[in-house]
């Protein structure tokens, strides 16, 4: 009984995810090795740069399961339009290597992070999936609409792909404790063109009447060094305090404990979005990629979405004037998605152990 408490009987897990990349991404990983630890010795191997070899494949062939995700790293093309080989994902495998594998495989709650607009996914996708199908993976992606826009593409693929809640929601640390109350704003500031459809001067104008509204401090956090730099151009314009880039996965607890003690947040980007809605903060959504919307809509949140491509800045006032009115019904609903989710995902990680 000691040496099955010590960890000396559980099976080996690795688990192949992005670290200290982005606070988000560092979230929905600790959250998978938090809830499924108590049933595997869990072990990173990074996806960026990995290009599998001898060494990184005899890894793979020891452990008793692969977890591949979260996070959306299921897109064909990195920030720059460059295209990503072999598996047109960021699991850089070669197929045959992958083809040879026996171990068990779980495709646990990954993202098709694809902007209107993008060029359609790599063929190399479609052979991956396949042969993950062939081999009986666990095949799961996250619950913001990335199953509806990967069937597109590849709509055989439809019976063997199950949704679930995207694992950055079990994140929960201790919320950031202050002496003012305060909300959290996150802008998205990579891929201005395709996230604000060359408007991005009429976005600093929005973003302009909705902080008259607040009477908060307002805090931004910054998920990426274009964050960064942007937010220090906002700083010398609006009253807000910019928090230092965090991405190491040690600062983790502390960056979204500020989402966890906010009043409520703003999202432009998912992360923000799913780690105020785990930690049952209200969240006014605007959306700048699909899976801003997906998500909301999962929530039952959709009238407190803004569609910034399709919607008037007048729309999307009178949506953020009824959020604030309405901080105790939302987080009422807040309460009873949490369930929802806690219930969904206990379930999918009881089918893991299951492996």
């Amino acid at each position: 009984m000691m040496l099955q408490r010590l960890g000396m009987f559980k099976k080996r897990a690795i688990h192949l995810c992005v670290l200290n990349r982005n606070v988000g991404d560092n979230a929905l990983n600790l959250a998978i090795k938090s809830m499924l630890s108590q049933f595997f010795r869990m072990r990173h191997m990074e996806l960026l740069n990995n290009s599998f070899d001898s060494n990184s494949l005899e890894r793979l062939r020891k452990a008793d399961l692969l977890i591949f995700g979260g996070g959306g790293l299921i897109h064909s093309y990195g920030p720059r339009g460059n295209p990503l080989n072999r598996t047109g994902t960021l699991w850089n495998i070669q197929l045959d290597d992958l083809k040879r594998l026996s171990t068990p495989i779980v495709v646990y709650g990954v993202g098709f992070n694809h902007f209107y607009g993008d060029p359609a996914p790599l063929p190399q996708m479609r052979d991956l999936f396949r042969i993950l199908v062939d081999k009986g993976a666990l095949i799961s992606f996250r619950n913001d609409g990335s199953r509806e826009r990967f069937l597109e593409h590849f709509p055989e693929f439809e019976p063997h792909i199950e949704e679930i809640p995207d694992p950055g929601l079990f994140f929960r640390p201790k919320p950031h404790r202050s002496q003012r109350p305060y909300v959290v704003l996150q802008i998205a500031a990579d891929r201005l063109h395709m996230r604000y459809a060359d408007r991005f001067d009429e976005f600093i104008t929005f973003l302009q009447m909705l902080i008259e509204r607040i009477e908060e401090e307002i805090h931004l956090i910054p998920h990426t060094p274009d964050d960064e730099t942007l937010y220090r151009e906002v700083a010398k314009r609006f009253p807000v305090r910019v928090w230092p880039l965090k991405n190491r996965s040690r600062d983790t607890n502390t960056i979204i404990g500020a989402y966890a003690g906010a009043r409520f947040s703003i999202s432009t980007r998912g992360h923000s979005q799913i780690c105020s809605v785990g930690n049952r903060v209200p969240t006014f959504a605007i959306a700048t990629h699909p899976k801003v919307k997906g998500f909301a809509q999962v929530c039952g949140l959709a009238r407190w979405c803004y569609c910034f491509d399709r919607e008037s800045l007048h729309d999307g006032l009178s949506k953020f004037e009824r959020f604030i009115a309405e901080q105790s019904e939302i987080r009422d609903q807040l309460d009873r998605v949490n369930r929802r989710f806690d219930d969904q995902i206990s379930r999918f990680n009881q089918r893991v152990v299951q492996l």
